[in-house]
């Protein structure tokens, strides 16, 4: 699936903006697929929270689910106990990699196309386009900021994620992967704006 054009849906406001657009494959982020629905390609995930769980056990469209998970998520003993639940079948699981920054923030990509860096179920998905070979990224509905989501909901802090997406340039740059942002409101500037979603 090389040199696919990939738009990565997280939970911001802005995400209401989202129209599909042909040429483009759809990566949905935990509850944005009530936004992106039969358009979604991949959904993904960092956080087998209890509405995550549901997503994937429910799996509403006909897409690919895929999540890199802690490894106690399914085992009856795990501290957690919406980990204890049993893995849901039909989920491509990849390996999560922590790193030393904030909630174990892994900056910079994984390589290795079995494993996804952690911090942020949004910097996950722009791993997991990174793997599928993408050639150009639009983001929307991330933007690292404290307001809330979609859905009304509030998201915990998100004052790494700047510097998370910024840690994946290098990588970007050497592949020659453009990335954009369709945010408006944005606290990840590293990314030059794309105005796609409001013509």
């Amino acid at each position: 699936m090389l040199n696919c054009k990939i738009i990565i849906v997280g939970s911001s406001q802005e995400a209401l903006k989202f129209k599909p657009i042909d040429e483009y494959d759809v990566i949905a982020v935990n509850q944005a697929i009530d936004i992106t629905r039969e358009h979604t390609d991949y959904w993904f995930t960092l956080d087998p929270s209890p509405s995550n769980q549901k997503i994937m056990r429910e799996q509403p469209y006909d897409c690919r689910y895929i999540a890199a998970v802690p490894n106690e998520f399914g085992d009856p003993d795990a501290i957690i106990s919406c980990m204890r639940n049993k893995r849901p079948d039909n989920v491509h699981y990849l390996e999560r990699i922590a790193g030393n920054g904030f909630l174990s923030s892994h900056y910079g990509l994984c390589e290795d196309q079995n494993q996804i860096a952690t911090g942020n179920s949004a910097y996950g998905a722009l791993n997991l386009a990174y793997h599928l070979g993408a050639s150009e990224i639009i983001l929307l509905g991330i933007s690292g900021d404290q307001s809330p989501k979609f859905d009304g909901t509030y998201c915990e802090c998100l004052a790494h994620l700047p510097d998370l997406f910024e840690s994946a340039i290098p990588q970007l740059t050497e592949r020659g992967i453009r990335v954009y942002t369709a945010n408006k409101i944005t606290k990840i500037t590293c990314f030059p704006y794309t105005d796609i979603f409001d013509r």
